[in-house]
């Protein structure tokens, strides 16, 4: 389920609500996803009921899991490449240390690597969901007394310290 997010993850979550009641059991699925005849359990009928497609944006071989192609994660990986990129010259032109320039240049690597079809499924989670964290941490950084506002941190402290705690 992690490689679901975005639309894909919207329209899962949605099936996956309606088809409640017909969802087969947690140990089946894990069996089933570790077999090459997935497919045959995710649209199973269960005590008269249709097809579920339990898990149908999930692909039902182990290997196309890793190895299908996907368009929309594609996209976000060009996106990571290049925001990354200008991160890493931000921090290379503002000497924020070694530790950024590092994750910055590995997750370029990683986003460059992503371009062709491997880990699509799993990499909308590791560069979309995982991502969220960044939103939080641009908000923190307002409250930075050498490069942020520093009136901010003077008059509400409290709220930096929060948002501090939702970023950790």
């Amino acid at each position: 389920f992690l490689g679901a997010c975005g639309w894909r993850g919207v329209l899962m979550w949605r099936d996956l609500l309606a088809n409640a009641d017909s969802l087969p059991s947690l140990g089946a699925l894990a069996t089933a996803l570790g077999q090459s005849n997935a497919p045959a359990l995710l649209t199973s009928r269960r005590g008269g009921v249709p097809p579920a497609l339990v898990l149908p944006y999930v692909p039902g071989a182990p290997g196309d899991r890793l190895y299908a192609h996907r368009a929309d994660f594609q996209r976000l990986a060009v996106v990571m490449a290049a925001f990354q990129l200008k991160n890493l010259a931000d921090s290379l032109f503002y000497v924020d240390g070694a530790v950024f320039v590092v994750h910055h240049l590995l997750t370029v690597v990683v986003a460059a690597s992503a371009l062709r079809s491997f880990a699509h499924f799993h990499g909308t989670f590791f560069f979309g969901v995982s991502e969220l964290s960044t939103t939080v941490l641009a908000v923190l950084a307002n409250f930075d007394k050498d490069h942020g506002v520093p009136a901010l941190e003077r008059d509400y402290p409290f709220t930096r310290t929060l948002v501090g705690g939702v970023f950790a």
